[in-house]
């Protein structure tokens, strides 16, 4: 099998050679790289799939030892099912956007009206959970990409904030040019997240331990930088007073 971690040197023979080391060492790095994520994604999944399966084979064996199976025991096996599925189903989409499937659907799209339709959607949803969500975008702000795509980003975070805060929490939304980037940003005025906390959130199946019991994949925020990252744009979660802000950084969409 070799030494994984074992690089060519670079042992002065000339510019050429050097170079095509180099070269080489940067190939072997995102192959170790790779590796190391797989390895990860295998342990993650094996550890997050562990209680839903057993809890769907603690059901099956129930009903398999009832007189008499009751709907809401098939019911119950159903949804968790489905929560099994809807992972995996997350997991490989995740994966094709991280391959770059998707690419060649990019269009020019009026992200502003974009943001204003997921407003419009989620506005209703946010109320009845107590919550206020307003919006504050920039009109006629242009990125390159696939739309559908970015409305599944904006839905995840818009989601995320109002299912990981308390009632009364205010969510807003805006889209705005700073330094030649466009920033598109959702906050909201909940229990933040803690600093340390912060690189990881957007890390597959990563839970912080207040949202262990929330219903969800935990893979919410994975894709949202999945689909950050098809597109050429940074994630950052910028230092607040209160709550939390997540700023998605689109280069500039040419003329």
């Amino acid at each position: 099998e070799g030494d994984r971690a074992e690089r060519l040197p670079m042992i002065g023979l000339g510019p050429e050679f050097d170079d095509l080391a180099q070269n080489l060492n940067r190939m072997l790095d995102r192959n170790a790289a790779a590796m190391e994520a797989l390895r990860q994604v295998s342990t993650d999944i094996a550890h997050d799939l562990r209680t839903p399966l057993s809890r769907l084979h603690q059901r099956l064996e129930q009903m398999q030892e009832s007189a008499e199976v009751e709907p809401a025991m098939i019911d119950d096996a159903l949804e968790q099912t489905s929560g099994i599925l809807e992972t995996f189903q997350a997991l490989l989409r995740i994966g094709a956007l991280e391959g770059g499937v998707g690419r060649r659907r990019f269009t020019r799209v009026d992200l502003s009206e974009l943001m204003d339709r997921v407003q419009q959607a989620y506005a209703p949803v946010a109320e009845d959970a107590a919550h206020n969500y307003l919006a504050d975008h920039e009109p006629g702000i242009v990125v390159n990409g696939d739309g559908e795509l970015l409305a599944q980003l904006f839905t995840n975070l818009v989601e995320n904030a109002i299912v990981h805060t308390p009632a009364g929490t205010t969510i807003t939304s805006r889209i705005f040019v700073d330094d030649g980037g466009i920033v598109a940003e959702v906050s909201d005025t909940g229990q933040g997240i803690p600093a340390s906390e912060r690189a990881n959130v957007f890390r597959r199946f990563y839970r912080l331990d207040a949202s262990r019991h929330t219903e969800g994949s935990g893979l919410g925020l994975a894709l949202v930088a999945a689909i950050a990252a098809l597109h050429d744009a940074a994630w950052t979660i910028p230092e607040h007073p209160s709550g939390l802000t997540v700023q998605i950084i689109f280069p500039p969409c040419p003329s």
